[in-house]
């Protein structure tokens, strides 16, 4: 059977024939052109629609392109970085390589001079072994009579020693003296105690000093007892910034 066209324009002209007067055909209600016009907006706003949706697809297309040629840019350039890095790595390698032989063939020389200044500094030293040995005998000599000098020292801090401890005993006696006559002059005796105490514990400083002077350090005794003095000691404001100013602490 032959097929039957498709021609667009046959189409039309035939469907004009027929709703023509000449076949007898009415032209269609108003409710039915209501409806045509209906349905041709809503088919104009669905073509719209599409149109919309094409342009944005379009639209996100070459926004993805964008993106994606915009990223491999990116990557594009990190790969020239690392291949740049790599370059860098590599001639800092080969600095240090450089560097580490040069510092390995000074650390040679340097040993090696060192060898040599020290084999001076012996040879030096061998050639100077019986001066040394002379001096040294005089220097025993002169330690002989340094010993004897120190002894005759001794004999003398040993004087001092007790000399101060006679002026300790003067001290505390002169104080005891006068804590039994408190009544005749209670202001100026406490005054002058207070003086002697002073002067008893400086004295007690310089024994001290004096027995480290010849070698003999406080005994537990001695210790002991400056102790106990310094423990009972009750002077009043005066005396006490006297006996800070000379080095006392009192704190």
């Amino acid at each position: 059977m032959p097929k039957k066209s498709c021609d667009s324009k046959k189409i039309v002209s035939s469907v004009a024939g027929l709703t023509g007067p000449a076949h007898g055909i009415t032209k269609s209600s108003d409710s039915d052109a209501s409806s045509f016009n209906v349905i041709s907006r809503r088919l104009a706003e669905e073509l719209h629609n599409m149109k919309s949706e094409v342009t944005r697809l379009k639209r996100l297309v070459e926004t993805t392109e964008e993106a994606r040629f915009k990223e491999r840019f990116v990557v594009s350039m990190r790969t020239r970085e690392v291949v740049d890095l790599k370059q860098e790595l590599i001639r800092k390698n080969i600095t240090i390589g450089r560097l580490t032989k040069e510092n390995n063939e000074l650390i040679r020389k340097s040993n090696e001079e060192d060898g040599q200044d020290l084999q001076k500094v012996v040879d030096s030293l061998m050639k100077n072994v019986d001066g040394l040995e002379g001096q040294l005998s005089k220097t025993r000599g002169e330690n002989e009579a340094l010993a004897v000098e120190k002894q005759t020292l001794k004999r003398e801090l040993l004087l001092a020693i007790g000399a101060v401890r006679n002026q300790q005993d003067d001290i505390k006696r002169l104080k005891n003296q006068l804590k039994g006559q408190e009544h005749k002059g209670e202001k100026e005796n406490a005054s002058i105690i207070a003086k002697l105490e002073v002067l008893l514990a400086m004295s007690s400083v310089s024994l001290q000093e004096l027995k480290c002077a010849v070698g003999d350090p406080l005994n537990q005794e001695d210790d002991m007892a400056i102790d106990e003095f310094y423990n009972n000691l009750d002077f009043d404001e005066e005396v006490i910034q006297d006996l800070k100013r000379m080095g006392f602490d009192f704190d």
